[in-house]
């Protein structure tokens, strides 16, 4: 408080003009004082402007004078002027307007801040005074009847209005983009913003983005606190919508750019700039970035120039600018289309203040409703002297929604309360030897984008197209976006989705993986159903594996025939005619059960495939273990003493069968009670197919069943090698030595390929493996047979048998 009334006391000893105070009481003039942009009019409530009028000159030093700071007063064509008289020129319109204000008339008072915080403090104690000196709350009789201030000026100023006329709370309102510190209600209660504030129409600015696909771009900025504020709030909102900002610079207000040149050259792909703008004329900030252009090396493509401003700017018609290809501005929408160009913008900026000063007539006309609903009959007959409305009773109005609803710029409350707007996206062209065209890209509204298509058809009538502003061409369909290291996340390389996705749009960050029951076309731009694919009978594979079994079948068969019709043979008789009987059997077995592999998988024969070819082969083997013992058993007996002999006979045989069966169908019991097969679907081994398929439940079982063969072999074929050279005419431990190795190199070699191969080609190779082994046993032990008692019967004889056997012995 101290310090307020020390610059209070300053203030009022610095205005003694020929050692007498000022008379101010009464000002009846327009023109107060004869001062440029000093105007006075009496009125029930006077508004008090605070605005610019002036520019600073900014002159060479000189070290013989002292330092001055000099001013010019704006010429009276100038926009600024006419920006001040706007204002009074509305308000005499509104005070003429019965159906706005009733019984009421607005005042104006009009200063000058000269730029200066100074300057501002003496125009502020000018308002609030009321006496012949600027003494606030001394009155000489003038009636001020002060209403609001308003405001049209720079941070620090508008900063100290809010100060000093906040603590006698006078509303403050402003129409212009002003500091984000105002917006604290704690610190300035009394101030009203009648535009938002800086940043609604960033999100409008993305969407245009977005839309045209600029994804490299530059950001200017003045190095002003708005422009600060821009360079600090609007890039995170770019980098979360995937826009990548290379060019990033404050610069001079005076519009010094030469220092940009090394940004601009080293990016001559980005052809788009947002720039921040506050007060200057378009073209005075676009011309310092032209000149570089000129000046760059070798082809530049148009230009393309988002300015951030609400308001309307003046274009000059400068045909000078090749380098701007099309310029866009976010500004609040105005109807009044129907004016011609040349108007436009005058017509929009004067129905704009006409906005301004009507809102204020409403809301003053709703506090003094609201004040004569409040009060009884006898006070409404009061005079309006007794009764005049004050500033802080006016304050209230000016933040009810109703301030912002009757207002016709298009404002309005978001979900926040804060003020919003409804934007509408200028572009000015500028094409070589002609005029600026000049008319509406898009529309922002409620937050969403609408793109003015005949603006674009007006572009391509004129053969012209948008530039293109990003790094590299779009990844097409099919594809998928890689960042580059130590680049931009906007340059990236296009590489193929990885197997199994697809991506249906351009630049997609990751593809998306197909259904199960689907696959990723060759292009990879959609998925298509998969091929459903088992080891049937009608596809190839499958007719030469069953003509394959049905061969050997045949082949078999006819072996057990010629077996049975010649069992009295000696050859027959020879190493236990039940064993050969049961030995063909099994193998008769064993080439019928590929049926239960091939064709679709199904409950039933999922569990029996695996059991039936496991036993089936125990048998076969557990016989052909059965022979070699009956073979050794039989020449060990020959010997005299040796009581083997009482072991030969078909006991020892079918117990050697039905033991090593037994336990082969334990271990398959096993399989079935711990997890059985069935029927199962693997939609992953092989792309495009869905293979039906036996799972076989416990994999472990599947193995153990397979080992316990191999153990069976390995001890058949040990016992048929050592007794391969043992005498006798039909010695078959020869032919079953060779027949095991056939056997155990088919299984062996069975393993490794079937755990490499995948779907139907699994369970050919199970069938092949099951075909090769049984003909191995087939053809090894049978066919020499067959072969002496079909064309050599003259050796089918005991005689030459028991000759054979003395030579040998």
């Amino acid at each position: 408080m101290m310090d307020l009334l020390l610059l209070l006391l300053m203030l009022l000893l610095s205005h003694p003009v020929s050692g007498k105070l000022r008379m101010k009481c009464p000002l009846r003039l327009e023109n107060q004082d004869g001062k440029p942009w000093s105007y006075y009019r009496p009125g029930d409530h006077v508004i008090n402007i605070v605005t610019t009028g002036t520019e600073r000159l900014h002159a060479k030093l000189l070290f013989n004078l002292a330092p001055s700071l000099q001013f010019v007063f704006h010429d009276p064509t100038d926009y600024e002027f006419v920006h001040c008289l706007l204002y009074i020129f509305n308000i005499q319109l509104v005070n003429k307007n019965s159906h706005l204000l009733h019984n009421l008339t607005l005042g104006y008072n009009t200063h000058n801040n000269y730029l200066s915080t100074f300057r501002t403090s003496d125009a502020l104690l000018d308002i609030l005074s009321t006496g012949e000196a600027n003494v606030p709350n001394y009155s000489c009789g003038r009636k001020e009847n002060l209403l609001a201030l308003l405001d049209g000026a720079s941070r620090a100023i508008s900063i100290q209005m809010s100060t000093l006329g906040g603590t006698y709370k006078v509303p403050q309102i402003s129409d212009e983009i002003v500091s984000e510190a105002l917006s604290d209600k704690s610190q300035f209660p009394f101030f009203h913003r009648m535009l938002p504030k800086e940043g609604i129409q960033y999100p409008a600015i993305v969407q245009l983005l977005l839309h045209f696909r600029w994804t490299l771009i530059g950001l200017f900025a003045s190095d002003t606190e708005n422009g600060e504020n821009f360079m600090r709030i609007f890039p995170p909102v770019l980098v979360r919508s995937g826009i990548c900002v290379v060019i990033s610079q404050l610069f001079s207000t005076r519009g010094y750019t030469a220092y940009l040149r090394d940004s601009l050259s080293k990016w001559r792909q980005v052809n788009v700039f947002v720039h921040f703008m506050e007060f200057d004329l378009i073209w005075k900030r676009i011309l310092p970035f032209h000149e570089i252009f000129m000046h760059l090396p070798g082809l530049i493509e148009g230009k393309i120039w988002i300015l951030t401003n609400f308001a309307g700017y003046l274009m000059n018609k400068r045909r000078l600018l090749k380098y701007i290809h099309s310029r866009r501005r976010c500004t609040q929408n105005a109807p009044l289309e129907t004016q011609n160009k040349r108007n436009r913008i005058r017509v929009r900026n004067d129905y704009e203040y006409y906005s301004l000063m009507k809102t204020l007539a409403q809301a003053l006309n709703a506090a003094y409703s609201s004040r004569l609903r409040r009060r009884g009959k006898k006070e409404r007959e009061k005079t309006l002297g007794s009764s005049r409305l004050q500033p802080w009773q006016f304050h209230p109005f000016l933040n009810k929604n109703e301030f912002f609803n009757i207002s016709r710029r298009k404002l309005y409350l978001d979900q926040n309360g804060e003020i919003t707007a409804d934007l509408s996206i200028d572009s000015f062209l500028v094409l070589p030897k002609e005029d600026i065209t000049e008319e509406t890209l898009a529309y922002f509204e409620r937050q969403r984008l609408t793109i003015n298509q005949d603006a674009l058809s007006r572009l391509k009538l004129l053969n012209k197209s948008l530039p293109q502003s990003k790094c590299v061409e779009s990844c097409h369909p099919g594809f998928v976006k890689r960042a580059r290291e130590g680049e931009p996340v906007c340059c990236y390389d296009c590489v193929p989705c990885p197997e199994g996705t697809f991506s249906t749009q351009e630049d997609t960050e990751k593809c998306t993986k197909c259904p199960d029951y689907k696959y990723p076309n060759k292009d990879r731009v959609q998925c298509i159903p998969k091929i459903i694919t088992f080891l049937s009978y009608e596809e190839h594979l499958g007719i030469i594996l069953v003509s394959f079994a049905l061969l050997l079948f045949l082949n078999s068969g006819l072996v057990l025939i010629i077996f049975i019709r010649y069992r009295e043979t000696p050859i027959v008789k020879a190493n236990n005619r039940d064993l050969s009987y049961i030995l063909l059997v099994s193998l008769l077995l064993c080439f019928l059960s590929p049926s239960l592999f091939i064709g679709q998988p199904r409950k039933a024969t999922c569990l029996l495939r695996q059991m039936v070819f496991s036993t089936i082969f125990s048998v076969a083997v557990s016989s052909l273990l059965a022979k070699t013992i009956t073979v050794v058993l039989a020449f060990l007996a020959t010997k005299p003493g040796n009581r083997v002999k009482r072991w030969l006979g078909k006991s020892l045989a079918n117990s050697i069968i039905l033991s090593s069966s037994a336990v082969q169908i334990i271990i398959c019991s096993t399989w079935l009670g711990v997890s059985a097969p069935f029927p199962d679907s693997d939609l992953h081994s092989q792309p495009g197919e869905i293979i039906l398929q036996c799972n076989e439940g416990a994999v472990v079982m599947f193995y153990v069943t397979l080992s316990y063969m191999g153990f069976l072999a390995a001890i058949c074929f040990t016992v048929a090698f050592l007794a391969r050279n043992l005498p006798g005419a039909f010695n078959e431990a020869k032919l079953i030595t060779f027949s095991m190795l056939v056997f155990c190199s088919v299984w062996v070699t069975f393993v490794p390929t079937y755990l490499s191969t995948k779907g139907k080609y699994m369970v050919a190779v199970q069938v092949f493996s099951i075909l090769a082994s049984s003909a191995g046993l087939l053809g090894c032990i049978f066919i020499p047979k067959c072969y002496i008692i079909l064309l050599r019967p003259d050796l089918n004889t005991k005689e030459q048998l028991t000759a054979r056997t003395n030579v040998k012995t």
